[in-house]
């Protein structure tokens, strides 16, 4: 685990994530959180649970297949101007 800094969308999970050393020059919507090295980066699907970075696996199957629709449409839709 180490510490990084995140921000957190209205859906409650971390929109973004700052790996700096301090906090100096980091915007207000940022806090300090442990997270596991495999998490950091990972948007959409981790949650903050007392300080620490929480993978959650249904919201990341829930944005896995949204995100595979999303793909698949454009696809259809690149075809379909040819």
């Amino acid at each position: 685990m180490r510490e990084v800094y995140v921000s957190i969308g209205e859906n409650g999970y971390v929109q973004e994530w700052c790996d700096i050393e301090g906090k100096d020059n980091l915007p207000e919507r940022f806090f300090k959180v442990k997270a596991d090295e495999k998490l950091i980066y990972n948007v959409d699907a981790v949650k903050i649970v007392d300080g620490i970075a929480v993978l959650d696996k249904k919201e990341q199957q829930n944005v896995m297949i949204a995100n595979g629709d999303l793909i698949n449409r454009q696809i259809q839709e690149e075809i379909n101007a040819l």
